[in-house]
């Protein structure tokens, strides 16, 4: 806490010297509205630390999916691993994340809302909706209970798509770039009556990807096709009664994973294999020499399917709105791996995982304007994962290396026996009743009060376990688990364009089951997550409102940390693999963020964003990583870079009256080192190099311009990663003869063109 009051004093110093700078010049920047908190709100006057991106500057900063606004938000990072696609992700904020592996499926940390429901719970991974047609997206820092509360202990992602309107509308476009890389959208709005409007929006992605596999018996790329579409409605029934309804589909398929292989071997394939087993690389060299080319002998795929349905009814009985959000959301990943990732054919794997996600959520606020504003609300929710999952053993157990002509045995000669195979469920049935109130005591005091109540009943199974050809006994697991979350918060209006907030605010992830048939004295519950967060932030406006400052600073103690381990619990044995989850006792997060932008003349629009992290476990002296026991106590948290920061200067200039216009954009990008997950973590207690666990600092650059041909046309252009730097940001399933693979970032670029009619 005695950083949080040296912060709140630093920045209680520096307002009177900014307020130096007021004039009352117009051209300010433009006011951004949120709905963090569940109603229209300028960002300015929102008591949350929250990173904004309007549609234009999705257009503008070429922003296709998560990872390219992750990476201009401090204290938020993301890993790709390749092993749901291209678009792989996971998101950690303020070191907040799942410490997972994918391989069963567990709570989320971070709310991912689409539209007002929540979309976390997909078939695998971490769900990376396309950005075509999108109002807005908020990032959120710290945990949103009340709103968000299923899972938001880290925070929450907010995407707004845009609204049919009484406007005839069209738009498309269509791009190319290097990859052999190609695409477009459609958009079209038709208002069929005064009071009933339709919105559609189909889009296509493609590319032969960045990996190319030499071996022509597997698949030839890390290519994909993606679809997607979204058909909107929305229905004025009255003046009082509006329902809006979304229908949203999406196939993608795709090749390889786009991953290379590192030459470092983790602790379980050493076990396997031997200590003197040396990696194998084909005759194509490691990363970072080698950051394009795999051999891969089995033919391998990664198909995504997703279709979602989104209802919302509003009622406005004149003081107080009601609100019910109704989702369903169905997905399914169909994954052909060969595991070991060489050119024999020795290990594959296969994953046929499905989920359906349903949600309800009746929600009664006041509108704004009075003394007191408040929203009281209900949730229901029911998840359901099915898993079924197979490694075999391929046609080819030997492997000579062409250099020495030595032949090293590799697994045992049982052509296509099943190593492990199972089928696994997961279900969590989720209740919650929230409430909140802010009482605007006077002018500058305002206090909120809120909580949240939850409850959730999980359910796993895992069945029809076969190891290595011999059937196993079932296994079945059930827990419920129930949390109180409050948020206080306490704001200061220095001036109209300054603010001063404070907050305590308590997050919740439900526990769950741990079934594992080779360490049956570890089935068993694993306790639910719990954090407390204590913030401090300010928000302030300059200049004639063309200059923004927004600082926080903030400390998260956790209890009971989750983290999602895998290994050999007999090493040398790859049927008794295991998945299991452990809780660290404490673990803590403190850190500050800083976004500032001004607007020196009205073209130039400069902007920074900093944030600093020192996230690190408390007490987790029993850990059990690559089947050791191992004291992580004090070692930093996966996914928690110290520093993360952005830079951007954009330039938007109309050509004199003709109304044509043309912008340029450069973002800087850093990120220093850090862990992908709890093996990179331990990887040096444990005797592992640093490399390719510990994911080095990087800077990037991106470029972007276009022309605006008045309103009908704009061609654009971007270039990603324009001096190609070598950097990863997560590591993929560590098994492998080649070593752990990582996903390469090479420089991409593309030119795009699209056309309105209105």
């Amino acid at each position: 806490m005695k950083q949080l009051c040296i912060a709140a004093a630093t920045i209680a110093t520096i307002t009177p010297v900014l307020a130096q700078a007021e004039s009352s010049t117009s051209d300010g920047l433009q006011e951004i509205v949120v709905t963090a908190e569940r109603r229209p709100e300028s960002i300015q006057d929102v008591p949350i630390s929250i990173s904004a991106f309007d549609a234009k500057t999705l257009q503008q900063a070429d922003i296709n999916s998560a990872k390219d606004y992750l990476q201009l938000t401090p204290n938020v990072s993301y890993a790709q691993d390749g092993q749901v696609g291209n678009n792989s992700i996971r998101i950690s904020i303020r070191g907040v994340s799942n410490v997972s592996l994918s391989e069963r499926a567990v709570p989320n940390s971070i709310g991912y809302y689409v539209d007002e429901f929540n979309v976390g719970t997909i078939a695998a991974g971490t769900i990376n909706p396309n950005m075509v047609d999108v109002q807005r997206v908020e990032v959120l820092r710290g945990p949103q209970g009340t709103y968000f509360g299923r899972n938001a202990t880290g925070g929450a992602l907010n995407i707004s798509t845009n609204l049919p309107d009484n406007k005839w509308f069209a738009e498309v476009s269509g791009y190319g770039g290097n990859y052999d890389s190609s695409g477009g959208y459609l958009i079209a709005n038709a208002p069929l009556s005064d009071t009933f409007f339709l919105r559609g929006v189909v889009s296509y992605d493609a590319s032969k990807g960045i990996v190319k596999n030499v071996n022509p018996n597997g698949t030839p790329n890390s290519g994909y096709d993606t679809t997607n579409t979204r058909l909107a409605a929305r229905w004025l029934i009255s003046e009082k009664f509006t329902a809006d309804y979304s229908f949203t589909y999406m196939h993608d398929r795709e090749g390889i994973d786009p991953d290379v292989n590192t030459g470092v071997l983790d602790l379980d394939t050493i076990s396997i294999e031997g200590p003197d087993f040396r990696p194998i690389d084909d005759g194509l060299g490691f990363y970072p020499q080698n950051k394009k080319y795999v051999n891969h002998s089995r033919y391998e795929w990664n198909r995504n399917q997703l279709q979602g349905h989104n209802l919302r009814l509003a009622y406005d009985f004149g003081d107080v709105v009601l609100k019910s959000i109704t989702g369903i959301l169905t997905t399914h990943n169909s994954r052909s791996f060969d595991e070991d990732a060489t050119s024999p054919d020795t290990i594959y794997r296969r994953n046929e995982w499905n989920a359906q996600s349903y949600g309800e959520e009746l929600r009664l606020q006041n509108k704004t304007g009075t003394a007191l504003d408040w929203v009281v609300g209900a949730v229901y929710a029911h998840d359901k994962v099915q898993q079924y999952n197979l490694v075999a053993l391929g046609t080819e157990f030997t492997y000579t290396y062409p250099d020495t002509g030595e032949t090293v045995f590799l697994a045992p000669p049982f052509p296509n026996l099943p190593v492990n195979e199972n089928n696994g469920q997961y279900i969590d049935k989720s209740a919650g009743l929230y409430a909140e109130a802010t009482w605007h005591a006077t002018q500058q005091w305002a206090f909120t009060l809120g909580g949240r109540y939850s409850h959730d009943s999980i359910d796993d199974q895992v069945t029809g376990l076969v190891a290595f050809g011999t059937p196993q006994a079932n296994l079945y697991g059930d827990s419920s688990y129930s949390d109180f979350s409050p948020r206080l918060v306490a704001t200061f209006k220095i001036s109209a364009d300054q603010m001063l907030y404070g907050t305590i605010s308590h997050g919740y992830k439900a526990g769950g089951n741990n079934l594992n048939a080779a360490l049956p004295d570890e089935n068993k519950p694993f306790a639910p997550e719990k954090v407390w967060n204590y913030e401090l932030g300010y928000k302030s406006e300059w200049w004639d409102h063309k200059a923004m400052l927004n600082a926080s600073v903030f400390y998260l103690d956790w209890h009971d940390l989750q983290a999602e381990v895998g290994y050999l619990a007999v090493p040398g044995d790859i049927s008794s693999a295991v998945n299991l989850t452990l809780n660290a006792a404490t673990a803590t997060s403190k850190g500050a963020e800083l976004e500032a932008q001004v607007r020196p003349i009205a073209p130039l629009t400069l902007g920074v964003g900093v944030g600093y992290l020192d996230a690190k476990f408390g007490s987790f002296p029993d850990a059990v990583v690559y089947g050791q026991a191992v004291d992580l106590s004090g070692r930093p948290l996966p996914q928690s870079p110290k520093w993360t920061g952005s830079a951007t200067a954009l330039w938007n200039q109309n050509i004199g009256n003709s109304g044509n216009s043309w912008y340029a954009r450069v973002d800087e990008v850093y990120r220093s080192d850090s862990y992908a997950n709890l093996e990179g973590v331990a990887a040096e207690p444990v005797g592992l190099p640093n490399f390719p666990f510990l994911m080095p600092s990087f800077w990037v650059t991106n470029i972007h311009a276009g022309f605006n041909f008045g309103t009908k046309m704009t061609l654009d252009g971007s270039v990603n990663n324009v001096f190609d730097r070598a950097y990863y940001t997560g590591t993929g399933d560590h098994f492998g003869f080649g070593g752990v693979r990582i996903t390469p970032n090479p420089m991409t670029w593309k030119i795009q063109l699209t056309y309105r009619m209105n």
